[in-house]
This record gives structure tokens, sequence and C-alpha cells, in this order.
């Protein structure tokens, strides 16, 4: 009888909760940046699909849904999902777009570092030091403690627009060519390029900033991205325990941030 109830109670549950909530494709908006993203072509690569992807894919197929993944500039991504064109956005830190939805749990932790030519001299310790160069940034990121220095000062970086296909290849031909003394840019993102790149020139690190939490942040015109966002946490917690976390980051030489 209290199986039969269970079932029964269970069943009625299924019925009350949307369709959409239950299975349903989503459409995510994302970017190359590996390791933490693979894309080719504007399409997310399926065999190396990048940490962050597999971790998201993962828990979203435990909810039963399955995902598109729609490439764009990192500003058009944000400008997608706070219009809900898209039901969520993979990679960034919450104060570059306040309005979204976000879980408690990150999807990582980037730390930005300063990359300068093999053999320079300047070094980051503090915020002052950075009067002394020109740095090369992406347009629309969000740099933290960075970002009130840029915004006072203008003339000491240049931004760079556009698809992130090709932005790290960009980022460091502005070093190459002398247009800026250092770029500054995630630690992973950077020295995957680096590590994989033709490029004669190599870069090297030359001080970092803190690591900080990124997130999946979901659009707030859906009803149910605060539903979306309490179970990201609640799966994400459960793969943490079983080991799944630690087998999808382990193939990307990746520890756990926590």
């Amino acid at each position: 009888m209290l199986k039969t109830l269970s079932s029964s109670m269970f069943l009625g549950f299924m019925c009350a909760v949307p369709s959409s909530l239950i299975s349903e494709e989503l459409v995510f908006a994302t970017g190359d940046w590996r390791p933490y993203i693979f894309e080719e072509s504007g399409v997310v690569n399926v065999e190396t699909p990048g940490f962050s992807v597999e971790i998201v894919n993962k828990v979203f197929e435990k909810m039963g849904h399955s995902i598109t993944y729609r490439s764009a500039p990192f500003l058009r991504q944000i400008n997608m999902v706070e219009q809900g064109t898209v039901d969520a956005l993979v990679g960034l830190y919450q104060d570059e777009a306040p309005s979204l939805v976000f879980p408690e749990e990150p999807i990582g932790k980037t730390q930005n570092c300063f990359f300068v030519k093999d053999g320079a001299t300047w070094k980051y310790t503090k915020i002052d030091d950075l009067s002394e160069i020109v740095i090369g940034t992406v347009s629309g990121y969000s740099y933290g403690e960075l970002d009130a220095f840029f915004e006072s000062k203008p003339e000491n970086k240049i931004s760079l627009t556009g698809s992130e296909i090709g932005m790290m290849e960009r980022l460091v031909g502005l070093v190459r060519l002398g247009r800026v003394d250092a770029i500054v840019q995630d630690r992973l993102i950077t020295e995957f390029f680096l590590n994989n790149a033709e490029a004669s020139e190599k870069l090297e690190n030359a001080g970092c900033l803190t690591q900080v939490p990124f997130y999946i942040g979901f659009t707030p015109n859906s009803p149910f991205s605060k539903e979306y966002a309490l179970i990201f946490d609640e799966t994400l917690n459960k793969m943490r325990r079983s080991g799944e976390l630690d087998e999808i980051l382990s193939k990307y030489s990746v520890m756990d941030w926590e």
C-alpha cells in the first residue's frame, strides 16, 4: 500500500511539473576558450568539448535535458541570455552580467595572469605597476580588481572585440608586434594556447591576480531558471561526492577547485 501510494504521489508530482523542466532541449551560449570549452567553426567539439561543457552536459543529462550550444562573441552572448533568446551562458563571472540567475556552485575558478615577451623585465606585484605598460584585453570582459584601473586609465589598455575563435592568437600577436607590453588572460587558457601554438615567440608569466569563481548563468526571462540553478547545485555536489567530477577534470589535467 505504501509503495503504491508513493508511486502515485510521484506520478502526480511529475504531471504537475512543467514538461519543459523535466525534459527539453536547452540552448546555451558559449565561445572557444580551451581547456574550458573546445569549439571548432562555431560548433562545440563532440569528442573533447572542454571540462566546463562536460560538467554542464552531465548535470543536465541527469535532469533529462539535451543541450545545443550557440557560439557568439562574448558581449553578444550576454545580450542573448539577458533577452532570453538562449537559456544560459556557460562561463562568466557574476559581475559581468548581474541580472542573470546563478547557481551557488561555480563550474570552476579562473586566475588571470599577465604574460609578456620571454626575457621582459616587467613583473606584476601591485596595481600601480600597470601604469608602466600597455595591456591587451578582451572587450566586455571583467578583470575584477583591475576594472577600476582600466576605467581611470583607458590609455593603458588595448581591447580586442569579436569572436572568441582565434582570440588568443590575436592577443599574443599584440605582444609579438609590440602593440602592447603584456596581455592579461586566464592562466589555463593562455598556457594551453602557448603549449599548443606554433608561434615562434613564446610568452612568460609575469604575475597573477587572485583566483575568481566563474559560473553558468541562466536567463532571467524563464520561470524555470531558479529551479535549474538549484538542481545544478544539487547535482554537481552529488557528482563531486561520487567521483564523477574528478573523472571529467582528470581528462584535462585540472584539479577540483574546492
